[in-house]
């Protein structure tokens, strides 16, 4: 777990050296990913909002719910900020991601014995992680995104593929 923590923290900083991207402020988009949650091992959906802050930074808060495996349903609330980079050209961006995450699992009546029936765990924690998005037109975006979730009692990796609609 500890090298998992270490690599999304040296893949942030590596990214830092690149050159600048192209968000501006006010811009405003919306994005909805497919991916890949850890706590449950399951296929995850999402949808979230961003705002250009200032030129380059920008703010995103979203939700991801984590379809019914192992009898566990999961479901968090993020919010995040990116530093977007360019890197090849200005259709190329990299970022850092860094942000607060509420994640909440619920177990049902088969989950491990360590939980009892209907009980819902609920945590706070931080997210680090990187992203690469490619922008299709003046509009419409493309990504991956490797969000890893920080929590006390808990840790979750997402790994999605989003696109997104800048207005």
């Amino acid at each position: 777990m500890k090298f998992k923590k270490c690599f999304t923290l040296l893949c942030c900083l590596a990214m830092a050296t690149c050159a600048m991207a192209q968000v501006e402020r006010g811009d405003v988009s919306v994005a909805f990913d497919l991916g890949y949650g850890s706590l449950n091992s399951n296929v995850g959906i999402g949808a979230r909002i961003q705002y250009g802050l200032i030129d380059h930074l920008r703010v995103e808060a979203g939700t991801d719910y984590f379809f019914k495996n192992k009898h566990t349903t999961v479901w968090d609330i993020n919010a995040n900020v990116h530093y977007l980079f360019n890197i090849v050209n200005e259709r190329h961006n990299v970022y850092p991601i860094v942000g607060l995450n509420l994640t909440s699992a619920f177990y049902d009546e088969l989950a491990e014995k360590r939980y009892e029936y209907g009980k819902s765990d609920t945590n706070f924690g931080v997210n680090l992680g990187a992203g690469y998005e490619y922008t299709l037109t003046d509009h419409i975006r493309v990504g991956l995104e490797y969000r890893h979730s920080i929590e006390k009692n808990t840790d979750q990796g997402f790994i999605a593929a989003h696109i997104g609609y800048k207005f």
